[in-house]
């Protein structure tokens, strides 16, 4: 009986080395599907902020000559005011 559990803790022993590293083979190819999954997202999201950030500057430039005649309106009574 003594025998029969060292020769299994002894097999476990030889077993459990040899686990990990069948599982680490699987996680490394399944890891870099992950990777390569992760990189396409942040290039992804980084083309959308590039493409927002350009919106962005479209609209700046259309709103700015409005601000100006605004601007201007709002001074024109302010100096005929001052005359």
């Amino acid at each position: 009986m003594r025998d029969l559990a060292l020769l299994a803790i002894a097999s476990l022993m030889m077993a459990l080395p040899a686990y990990p590293q069948q599982s680490s083979a699987s996680q490394a190819a399944s890891g870099q599907s992950d990777n390569a999954a992760l990189q396409q997202k942040i290039r992804d999201l980084e083309d959308r902020l590039i493409a927002l950030e350009g919106q962005r500057r479209h609209r700046r430039q259309r709103l700015r000559p409005r601000r100006r005649q605004q601007r201007r309106r709002h001074r024109c009574p302010q100096l005929r005011r001052r005359l």
